[in-house]
């Protein structure tokens, strides 16, 4: 067994052939060099999951008038977080226990971990109180002021709030659909978005034609390509797109 191709010949107790090393090096080259392409071609191709932020390790308070429809908030006294609207929420996937909420118009202090996407926000409680005073009129009189911007029809995906603020990652298409549901199923708030979903939309909140938040008609629709056809109302610094569920259709 003098031959070239007996040298080429392996067995596992003898030192691996010169060919054969080669063959290996050159091949688990090959093989990084592929998945490194494949990884950065799926990566590019993914949708950006969003610059949202949720640090559930970091607690604040903050301090505002509560407002409950179309779900509850807080509309801000001061603009330091740069936002009029803080939405209110209760832990994992359901609303804010109707017995930890005030009536309008009340100065309230809620705790919590702060939900931050942009100029959007929103506080998963972990305490809220008040001292049930109304607030000053010079606030009052602002609140709930409603701005008709005048009727559009648009195209995009219905998702819920939590989420697309920084709560998951991804927040929008299919697969994220489950996911929604489950959380419009628990009184969250929703959203609509019609430009990608991405950092630079401007997320509508999805209401009925008055203002008052849809139920569970909605869930059909979620996260699916969709058309609506309604109105934009702009109410304490949020844009609502109100809308009948007669007026969605699916794309």
């Amino acid at each position: 067994m003098n031959s070239d191709q007996d040298k080429d010949f392996f067995i596992g107790w003898a030192p691996t052939s010169k060919g054969n090393r080669r063959f290996l090096l050159a091949g688990g080259i090959g093989l990084i060099a592929s998945g490194m392409g494949l990884m950065s071609l799926l990566g590019n191709a993914h949708e950006p999951v969003g610059l949202g932020q949720w640090d559930q390790g970091q607690t604040v308070n903050l301090t505002g008038i509560m407002v409950n429809n179309p779900w509850p908030h807080l509309l801000m006294l001061n603009h330091d977080l740069g936002v009029k609207s803080v939405f209110l929420v209760g832990s994992g996937k359901l609303r804010l226990e109707k017995n930890r909420l005030f009536s309008d118009g009340i100065l309230v202090k809620a705790t919590g971990s702060l939900i931050k996407r942009g100029h959007y926000a929103m506080m998963a409680i972990s305490d809220i109180n008040s001292n049930l005073k109304k607030v000053d009129s010079k606030y009052s009189l602002t609140q709930n002021e409603e701005i008709d911007e005048g009727s559009v029809l648009l195209s995009g995906e219905i998702l819920d709030a939590k989420c697309w603020f920084g709560a998951m990652r991804p927040s929008s298409g299919k697969v994220h659909k489950a996911c929604a549901s489950l959380c419009v199923r628990g009184g969250l708030p929703v959203a609509f978005c019609s430009s990608g979903c991405g950092d630079e939309s401007e997320l509508l909140t999805l209401v009925r034609l008055d203002g008052t938040a849809h139920n569970h008609e909605l869930l059909p629709y979620v996260a699916d390509p969709v058309v609506i056809e309604g109105r934009i109302v702009r109410v304490n610094g949020m844009r609502q797109l109100r809308a009948k569920i007669s007026d969605i259709r699916f794309l």
